[in-house]
């Protein structure tokens, strides 16, 4: 884990350097601030209980309201900031360099992770869950040993159970990671056969594109959903929802074609972002009562328009998320900088952080769920940022003294 990492969402460290643009790293860290409330959120929801690493005895529907609106939208978002950076960072170095920039910025600290982080949780769902009848060593090398076997079942079903081999928060790093693989394949073969000189005179439109984000994400969704539910693709390095995938590839596209086209000028069509906001948390309250008549109903017609609904209000977040960074997060102050130096290091601790607190938290029943809930998320929030910065410290030491 090191600074130059925050690249690995942003894939350009000029969202720093460029005030024109640094609203992204505003948007990066209020994601990552996000994806620790939710996880604050899962051990206090009814519908995690069953699957996540550490559930509290006392829940709250606050949570699962928290959970289910944040799910429809942190890592597409992600995905898509990962992918309007990936053209400026490619175009500034060879096929070559842009990989192996990949392999540090993202396999690097998915590796680190893995071998120093995830054993804490795979402990700590053992020993909380009344089996622990082996050791933290015993339980660690059975989980590196994960990696190096075939599963009996490469779509697994993880809705009834935590005992699951699971990259946990890191596997959209090594997700991304292959997404950038298949844009470098992409774009050797586009340059063989002539293809970059017909894209660049493409005549697309923002509308055409917003539409057909919302279209093949939705359609992707239902499709794969229909089949395979919330089920998981597992294999040793690779590890993600299979019903989300195509949406998060057409995001991670959405991202790349708004970079190309100069699409951010487009979305200042929302003149009030912040009531666009509300009226997006508002149709969050009935995608989530809608949510309840699809799970009870079999329906095709009801399935496919949950799918829409969902992406049409994944698509509306980014769109206001957007706004609103340009319109008032766009200049930097050292609160901000702070915050966006360090998100990607957060994110890679956080939950480690998050399950801590919330087994701290765990024995207190006089304490009502949804103030657990606000506790552990402020206090992971703050230590994680807290270690990070000691670390920065700590590193920077290191360089001046080689110096």
């Amino acid at each position: 884990m090191n600074r130059i990492s925050t690249s690995a969402i942003t894939n350009s460290v000029t969202v720093e350097k460029n005030d024109g643009t640094f609203f992204f790293s505003n948007i990066r860290a209020t994601i990552v601030l996000l994806v620790i409330f939710l996880h604050s959120a899962l051990a206090y929801s009814t519908v995690s209980d069953r699957w996540w690493i550490l559930a509290d005895p006392q829940k709250t529907v606050m949570a699962d309201i928290i959970a289910g609106a944040l799910d429809i939208m942190l890592m597409s978002i992600l995905f898509f900031i990962a992918g309007y950076f990936t053209l400026p960072s490619y175009t500034k170095c060879s096929s070559y360099q842009f990989l192996i920039k990949k392999l540090k910025n993202l396999m690097l600290p998915w590796l680190m992770s893995v071998l120093l982080l995830n054993p804490f949780l795979v402990n700590v769902i053992h020993y909380c869950n009344g089996n622990s009848n082996r050791s933290f060593l015993a339980n660690t090398i059975v989980y590196y040993r994960n990696f190096l076997r075939v599963p009996l079942k490469i779509i697994q079903d993880r809705s009834e159970s935590p005992f699951f081999f699971s990259h946990y928060h890191v596997w959209f790093l090594s997700l991304l990671f292959f997404f950038f693989i298949g844009f470098i394949v992409f774009r050797m073969i586009s340059t063989r056969i002539k293809l970059r000189n017909m894209e660049a005179h493409s005549t697309g439109r923002f509308t055409t594109d917003v539409i057909a984000l919302i279209t093949l994400s939705s359609l992707g969704y239902f499709m794969f959903h229909a089949f395979f539910e919330d089920k998981w693709f597992v294999v040793s390095v690779v590890q993600f929802q299979v019903s989300r995938i195509v949406p998060y590839l057409v995001f991670f596209i959405f991202g790349i074609r708004s970079y190309e086209k100069g699409w951010l000028n487009k979305i200042s069509c929302f003149r009030f972002p912040i009531i666009s906001l509300f009226s997006a948390t508002g149709f969050t309250l009935m995608y989530l009562t809608f949510y309840a008549y699809v799970n009870s109903s079999k329906s095709i017609v009801l399935c496919l328009m949950f799918s829409f609904l969902r992406y049409l209000l994944c698509t509306w977040y980014l769109l206001v998320f957007l706004r609103i960074g340009q319109k008032y997060f766009c200049r930097k102050t050292k609160f901000n900088i702070i915050l966006t130096r360090n998100s990607f290091n957060v994110y890679i601790i956080h939950l480690n952080v998050t399950i801590l607190f919330t087994l701290i938290f765990k024995g207190e029943a006089w304490l009502a769920p949804e103030l657990k809930m606000i506790l552990v998320f402020t206090f992971t929030a703050f230590s994680s940022y807290l270690i990070t910065l000691f670390y920065d410290k700590i590193r920077n030491v290191k360089y001046l003294k080689k110096a």
